[in-house]
């Protein structure tokens, strides 16, 4: 009788973790997430998980592999890869600092809706599922369907205050029996059978820690390739079903769209405008070697005259204010401004602040935002004329809900930060920042 040798049985996992792979990039429906399937690295790991990424290499416990079918491990690929394609580990790392377990379920509740409906009859690809009961090895809850990460999150903190304030049960009381579930395994966190110590119930690990390790020019690499593998997988899904696919293709199109750094991008704007200049100028001679016969220039700083921020104050504004000029003060004392105007404005320009470097460390303090009715950014750009204010550079806050109003005749470089999670708005002039909400 033939016996498998012993190598090609441990090989076992290996090969069903490739077949399931290339079978998904060759799947008209999971075509488009080909690409995200090869970047990085994939290991099989000895471990009891399902799968673990850190936005851009995964890894899957090898007892997972054995256990569960091809269709449950297909489910995991997808939603590993889905986490590469949603940069759920960059974009939420700030939220994991403030809670590691509500951040991983909030990313998995929402990731798992998204990668069901890609197969909602389970003919490719299955939730992986308990074998004795059939319930759902994850986070799954229609509450937050069409919701993202941050609205679930905050949905979920205040779920967990409101038990906090429940009392406790006494000894004994309230407990489930041995061998008792917690629940019906319908997606909230405490009715998983899996109920992992930083996960709260998901079946796969984030490595929050791995991406927080990378340095920017590692991270921009990692940005760069999982564009480029987004791109390829849009080119291969093309090939097998053509341009514009039904609700999948469009689908992906929102999704895979980057989310924008809203504090990068403003830096960028402020110093590609507003950088300290330094120049020789022999219009002064530096008096340290006049004395020795050498004429040297001394070096004269062009610093930035100044930069205004103005700021919407309608109401769905108002709350993020805070976040807004938290960033901006930061971002004034790299740059260095010899004055910083703050202007509040709705209908009209209703509260002008000025701050010098000395006092910049005073603005979060003594600010006093006023305002709160119409939505008009000519008032801002018609105020500024009237006073004859000539910053280097304009930065608006705003929802975007202006109508046709933008404002005119702009005396510098303008850049929009248009905050609204309702619809994506992009400024006639300037440079739009469009955020669905400050992270």
């Amino acid at each position: 009788m033939y016996l498998e040798p012993e190598v090609s049985v441990r090989d076992r996992e290996e090969r069903k973790l490739q077949k399931v792979k290339v079978n998904l990039m060759r799947n008209k429906i999971f075509a488009r997430m080909s690409g995200l399937m090869m970047v990085g690295t994939t290991k099989i790991v000895e471990g009891d998980i399902f799968g673990r990424t850190d936005g851009f290499n995964e890894e899957y416990g090898r007892p997972f592999i054995a256990k569960h079918s091809e269709r449950e491990v297909g489910y995991v690929v997808v939603h590993e890869s889905g986490h590469k394609m949603l940069r759920d580990i960059q974009t939420w790392a700030k939220l994991w600092k403030k809670d590691a377990k509500l951040t991983n379920q909030a990313c998995d509740y929402v990731l798992n809706l998204i990668v069901s409906d890609m197969d909602p009859l389970e003919q490719f690809i299955a939730f992986p599922r308990d074998p004795d009961t059939g319930e759902r090895m994850g986070l799954y809850d229609e509450r937050f369907r069409n919701m993202h990460v941050k609205q679930v999150y905050n949905i979920l903190e205040q779920e967990e205050k409101e038990k906090q304030k429940l009392p406790q049960p006494k000894q004994g009381e309230g407990q489930p029996r041995q061998g008792q579930g917690q629940g019906q395994g319908n997606g909230s966190p405490q009715q998983s059978k899996r109920q992992g110590p930083a996960d709260g119930g998901g079946f796969d690990e984030h490595d929050w820690e791995a991406g927080q390790e990378r340095t920017e020019a590692e991270e921009a690499e990692v940005e760069k390739e999982v564009d480029r593998a987004i791109r390829q997988g849009k080119m291969l899904h093309e090939k097998l079903n053509g341009k514009g696919n039904g609700n999948v293709d469009r689908l992906f199109d929102q999704l895979v769209k980057p989310k924008i750094n809203w504090k990068r991008e403003t830096q960028e704007f402020v110093t590609a405008y507003c950088t300290d200049k330094e120049e020789a100028s022999y219009r002064r001679l530096n008096r340290r070697f006049v004395g020795l016969d050498i004429y040297l220039p001394v070096m004269i700083g062009e610093t930035l005259s100044s930069v205004v921020m103005a700021t919407d104050m309608s109401g769905s504004i108002y709350k993020e204010i805070p976040t807004f000029m938290t960033e901006m003060v930061s971002l004034m004392k790299m740059v260095k401004p010899e004055k910083v105007d703050v202007l509040y404005w709705d209908s009209n320009v209703t509260a002008h602040e000025t701050y010098t470097q000395q006092t910049l460390d005073t603005l979060l303090t003594n600010t006093k935002p006023k305002g709160g009715g119409g939505t008009q950014p000519s008032c801002v750009s018609n105020y500024m004329a009237t006073h004859k204010m000539k910053p280097d550079c304009i930065i608006v806050l705003t929802d975007g809900e202006v109508g046709s109003d933008w404002g005119n005749h702009w005396p510098a470089p303008v850049l929009w930060v248009v905050v609204n999670p309702y619809r994506e708005i992009t400024a006639p002039t300037g440079k739009t920042i469009y955020i669905a909400e400050f992270d």
